[in-house]
């Protein structure tokens, strides 16, 4: 099933929030812009705004258009709900796929490089997310 145009540029905006490509308080490029980057209808793109302003990632200031939100709190919290959607959708395909729990934990072990006797105790550096 195709994803509509609104959602992708959605996804796409807010992963360059959480990632922190647009930083807090930083002025979005306009929707106008942003149509013509991505080919889209303005209004499609006014929509994934909209979107993004319920989540509360986005805000209007007069007319000088969107910011990022300085909550950083907010933009953690959004981080971490993001993280458990997708583990979850990641865990449910697994599971369908007959995967057991056990061999799920070896995967994501051996995926982060590291001994199932030294996960508890390892200290998870944000800034280090790359497969080897």
């Amino acid at each position: 099933m195709k994803e509509p145009p609104h959602i992708k540029i959605e996804r796409t905006l807010k992963y360059r929030i959480l990632n922190g490509s647009y930083q807090p308080g930083q002025k979005l490029p306009s929707i106008r812009a942003l149509a013509e980057e991505t080919t889209y209808n303005p209004a499609t793109v006014q929509r994934a705004f909209t979107a993004l302003r319920q989540l509360g990632l986005i805000l209007p200031k007069n007319t000088t258009g969107y910011y990022v939100t300085g909550d950083l709190i907010k933009i953690r919290e959004s981080r971490s709900k993001e993280c458990q959607i997708l583990f979850n959708r990641l865990y449910l395909t697994l599971c369908a796929m007959g995967y057991s729990d056990a061999e799920i934990r070896e995967t994501i072990l051996q995926t982060l490089g590291i001994g199932q006797a030294n996960f508890y105790n390892r200290a998870f550096d944000t800034a280090s997310c790359s497969l080897n």
